[in-house]
């Protein structure tokens, strides 16, 4: 809390706000790859791969409006060796991406169906929420709350009251921040080792604000 300088006719203080929310999205993004240095048998080995992730969507009843895909990507893959760079390949690649409301039943079939069908290369997992706007103003509200239980307490200590605001700035410390209920990170399933989901995190969402207010 500031002090009150004698001379001061002025009270400037910094609030903080903060929501903690239990996600209510799941967010999967994973990859599908294939490389050959033959074109037409990378293309070939990447349409199997494709199919059999399909049949995996399928079987775990995923729809496919909830699969937001990338695009086909096409690229040449190069690796230096011996000092000079060397062709490894054409490599056929697309990201698919799964959203749908909070399901940890639904999630865990999925997750370990993508695991097993061995077709993917990496996968992104988080926790989200549908919403962010209703809890980016309720932190704000909490901000303007706190800085101004702060400045009535400043003021009544020093026998003044306060007068109107001057000045009004959000996010002052480099807060308005969103922090997902992250479970697992690129994590490289190509292997088919045994994985679990993870446990869940809370969502925080803070804000700050900065007022200054002239004194009576």
């Amino acid at each position: 809390m500031l002090a009150l300088a004698a001379t001061a006719r002025e009270i400037t203080v910094v609030g903080k706000g903060t929501v903690t929310l239990p996600p209510d999205k799941m967010k999967m993004m994973f990859r599908v790859s294939a490389v050959n240095q033959d074109i037409v048998s990378a293309k070939s080995l990447f349409a199997e791969r494709t199919a059999s992730l399909a049949a995996t969507l399928a079987e775990v009843g995923i729809e496919t409006n909830e699969i937001l895909t990338s695009g086909l990507n096409l690229d040449t893959v190069k690796e230096w060796e011996n000092g000079k760079m060397v062709f490894r390949g054409y490599s056929f690649s697309e990201w698919y991406t799964f959203v749908a409301p909070l399901d940890r039943a639904r999630l865990e079939r999925l997750y370990t169906s993508l695991v097993d069908c061995k077709t993917i290369e990496e996968l992104n997992l988080s926790f989200e929420l549908f919403d962010t706007d209703a809890p980016k103003q309720e932190a704000i509200a909490r901000a303007v709350k706190d800085a101004q239980a702060k400045a009535e307490a400043i003021a009544r200590s020093a026998g003044v009251r306060l007068g109107k605001i001057d000045e009004i700035v959000y996010g002052c410390e480099g807060d308005n921040r969103y922090e997902r209920g992250l479970m697992k990170t690129n994590l490289a399933v190509a292997d088919g080792a045994s994985m679990t989901v993870g446990e869940l995190h809370e969502i925080e969402i803070s804000d700050s604000v900065r007022i200054r207010w002239n004194i009576k």
